[in-house]
């Protein structure tokens, strides 16, 4: 790659910020270097997403040199600086002092050579000077990107254990550029297992990975499979067999879903997931309902209790979870327009109340006409579930 002809094609409109930025910075006698997944992609020919920047400069600097800087996360050196109505995130060069697993403590560093000795990858830990193309290279990231290996920057069992989360997101690189002819050290894979302790990580952390895995949609799922499983990530919740299987179904599903419906099965805290209240909801509606799903009737039981925008979403469940197909069935329930919910009974509540229904007494009688449709779906006509419901109610069905 000639960096002054193809770094510049491939930022096309976008050089331009990001030139002002550096050279403010450079301008006023500091260091800045565009650095992170944007550097890595654009080596590899690959058009970039977000910018992130280096510099030594102190977070009061930055607010002297830009009308719009945020603050966001200025306890570990990083702002955000907006130019041209983007932001580009901005952090201070640093240096690990001490770690515990999962967080280091840090001080800041005139050193770009120690800032790129704490990345995790040397693939992630290049740096460039975009006003002159000189590329910084301590840690041979960029004989690894034109060899295609994901190596760790120095010792992997040593920045595994500084920071737990290394180990996921080692995989996850290696998920991703593997179609591109990407490969890993045995040995360091090795090593990744070995020291590998999911227990300082938090469940939101470990499906936040997950989700940037599935982000991507040319990350090489059948990896994964082989590689994750050894890493026991949800031990805490599941037992050893649980665990294989929802692995299986969230890479088959690529969504956090068949994860709560194991844990709820399992009698697990959902609330350490850390995701929305309706996904709870769903996975716990999933867990408890489980039966024969090949089973018409069964299947949609269970679709009834979920809300119309997240059927395909639970019979994909079914299908990842299960493996059983649901989902052309769910799709041809809807287009027949058999009735799944109570809304879709053609009997109005009025109609039933002219049968001396009411109050609990009308909900139980909608609950029973709905399961019967289930089972008859060409009987959803007000003429014949009156009737129905008059004879349901004369023989005593109701308390």
């Amino acid at each position: 790659m000639d960096l002054q002809q193809d770094i510049p094609r491939l930022l096309g409109l976008e050089l331009a910020p990001l030139l002002e930025l550096t050279r403010t910075y450079q301008g006023a006698g500091w260091q800045c270097y565009l650095v992170g997944g944007a550097l890595r992609d654009m080596l590899l020919g690959l058009k970039p997403q977000d910018f992130d920047f280096a510099t030594d400069a102190p977070l009061e600097e930055s607010r002297r040199l830009f009308k719009k800087v945020i603050p966001t996360g200025a306890k570990h050196g990083t702002v955000t600086i907006l130019l041209q109505g983007k932001g580009y995130e901005v952090t201070r060069l640093r240096r690990d002092v001490e770690t515990d697993g999962r967080h280091a403590r840090v001080i800041f560093t005139h050193s770009l050579t120690e800032d790129q000795a704490r990345r995790d990858l040397t693939i992630n830990a290049l740096a460039l000077d975009l006003t002159s193309f000189a590329l910084a290279d301590s840690q041979g990231g960029w004989a690894d990107l034109k060899a295609k290996r994901i190596r760790f920057v120095g010792c992997a069992a040593e920045r595994i254990r500084e920071d737990q989360l290394r180990a996921l997101r080692y995989l996850r690189y290696l998920a991703r550029f593997r179609p591109l002819g990407f490969a890993q050290d045995p040995q360091e894979m090795q090593e990744v297992v070995a020291v590998f302790d999911p227990s300082p990580l938090s469940m939101e952390r470990i499906l936040d990975e997950f989700q940037k895995i599935f982000a991507h949609p040319e990350s090489d799922l059948e990896f994964l499979r082989g590689a994750l499983p050894p890493l026991r990530l949800f031990r805490r919740f599941l037992g050893a067999e649980a665990e294989t299987a929802c692995l299986q179904a969230l890479l088959t599903l690529r969504h956090p879903l068949p994860l709560v419906v194991f844990a709820a099965q399992a009698g697990a805290n959902l609330q350490e997931l850390r995701l929305p209240k309706n996904l709870i909801r769903l996975g716990k509606t999933l867990a408890q309902t489980a039966g024969d799903w090949a089973d018409d009737y069964t299947l949609k039981t269970l679709l009834g209790q979920v809300p119309l925008p997240e059927l395909p979403l639970a019979s994909q469940a079914v299908e990842a979870i299960w493996q059983v197909p649901t989902l052309v069935r769910m799709q041809g329930f809807l287009a027949r327009g058999e009735a799944l919910h109570l809304a879709d009974l053609s009997i109005t509540p009025y109609e039933l109340q002219t049968l001396g229904l009411k109050g609990r007494e009308l909900g139980q009688m909608q609950q029973l006409l709905l399961r019967h449709l289930y089972l008859h779906p060409a009987a959803n006509n007000p003429t014949q579930l009156k009737a129905l419901a008059r004879e349901l109610a004369g023989k005593g069905f109701l308390p």
